[in-house]
């Protein structure tokens, strides 16, 4: 399972392929093109030709692209052997004296013959170096057009048995494999050629074929395989590059995965935030109804206090108790007034605030006899509704034989 995923984040999606021709003076010219991978689609982006000097290659393309690399030209032998030779013993086969760890070779089967590509280790490496010294990534080389093998089943013929890149003329046949090749002197090769071949939906120009192929096999290949060309530096440099991507994701991963907590943490912080400054205007509103509640309250309470106190829960018994008053009084006793309830003063004299005696009755009269007084008195006190009856104020006036008199009743 984690293969697959580390191909997907180690995989370019973006290279520069190059070929370089040696030319017979110690010079060289190179041929670069740059594709990028979109919704598996191969874009080719930019391309030059003719460059004779690295220092005008890091003009021409950016440096952090990586580089797959196709060497030719002098100093590059590519022979075609039989096909029954082991190849794996291409370069005594070819070389016979010559030491073999001082050569990098590849070698392709086409059929009954195959093609050996041989190059002294020194040149390769340090042309390698020279591009590593200049600020470039270079993840790939080979040797002669086998590189062109990964375009030849996309590359549209049109009934031609002959494509040419920059040093070879390459035959094919119907099923689109290579029979033969020929050589081409650099010093003829004509960099501009017309003719065009279709690869895919990209039109490209022989000088090109190969530098293009190889950026293709850089797209579609995989950095665990190790390169064509068995350089330690090449080694190292895919190990570096694989490297630095999967660090690089790793960071991202750890970066989108803080990035995810915080963004997590600050959306529950904010919805807890908002629902806390909700509940805290909440409970302002209901602390202030409570305190209007409690007002009220307190208002209901105090009119309570007063309906209590003034006798209004209570049945108004104010007929009941004239009547037995009326029905127990002398004959030759007179009631001058009666008032059931009497009203108070105001406690505080701010305001005038009226309050009732609801168990007191007082009663003034005239009569001629004191005895009938005490006779009424005791009368009175016989109603079980009564608890006290007393004799508040009497007066005689001996002039006219009558007394005046003031009763107060308490009631039960």
């Amino acid at each position: 399972m984690w293969q697959p995923l580390e191909q997907k984040i180690v995989q370019v999606n973006k290279a520069t392929g190059l070929e370089v021709i040696f030319l017979p003076d110690g010079r060289y010219t190179i041929n670069c093109i740059t594709i990028s991978s979109k919704k598996n689609r191969i874009i080719r982006e930019q391309e030059a030709t003719g460059i004779t000097q690295i220092s005008e290659l890091a003009k021409k393309t950016d440096k952090k692209i990586p580089l797959s690399v196709v060497f030719n030209g002098k100093g590059i032998l590519v022979k075609k052997i039989a096909g029954a030779q082991a190849i794996e013993n291409a370069v005594i086969a070819i070389l016979p004296n010559a030491n073999p760890a001082d050569f990098y070779f590849s070698a392709h089967t086409h059929g009954d013959f195959s093609v050996v590509a041989i190059a002294r280790k020194e040149i390769i490496e340090s042309f390698i170096q020279a591009l590593q010294k200049e600020g470039f990534t270079i993840l790939q080389a080979s040797l002669g057009f086998e590189m062109v093998m990964q375009v030849l089943p996309f590359i549209y013929l049109d009934d031609q048995s002959t494509i040419f890149t920059s040093l070879f003329s390459l035959q094919i046949n119907a099923e689109k494999k290579i029979t033969g090749f020929d050589s081409l002197d650099a010093r003829d090769n004509e960099p501009f050629r017309t003719a065009e071949y279709s690869i895919g939906d990209q039109y490209i120009r022989p000088a090109y074929v190969l530098a293009f192929a190889a950026a293709v096999q850089m797209l579609t290949g995989s950095l665990h395989h190790a390169p064509a060309l068995q350089s330690a530096s090449l080694i190292n440099e895919r190990s570096e590059f694989r490297d630095q991507k999967l660090y690089r994701f790793a960071g991202l991963a750890l970066l989108t995965a803080i990035f995810l907590i915080l963004l997590v943490n600050f959306l529950i912080y904010n919805y807890y935030f908002n629902r806390n400054k909700e509940l805290q205007v909440s409970q302002v509103f209901s602390r202030e109804k409570k305190e209007q509640a409690a007002v009220i309250q307190e208002r209901l309470r105090k009119k309570e206090d007063f309906l209590n106190r003034s006798g209004w829960f209570k049945p108004c018994r104010a007929s009941l108790y004239a009547d037995r008053i009326a029905s127990l009084t002398p004959f030759n006793t007179l009631l001058t007034s009666m008032t059931i309830y009497p009203l108070k003063g105001n406690a505080s004299g701010d305001f005038p605030v009226l309050h009732f005696k609801t168990d007191t009755i007082q009663v003034t009269g005239t009569c001629e006899n004191p005895v009938e007084i005490n006779q009424f008195m005791n009368n009175l006190k016989i109603i079980p509704e009564f608890k006290t009856v007393a004799l508040k104020n009497y007066l005689y006036k001996k002039e006219k034989e009558t007394a005046t008199f003031s009763l107060e009743i308490i009631t039960r």
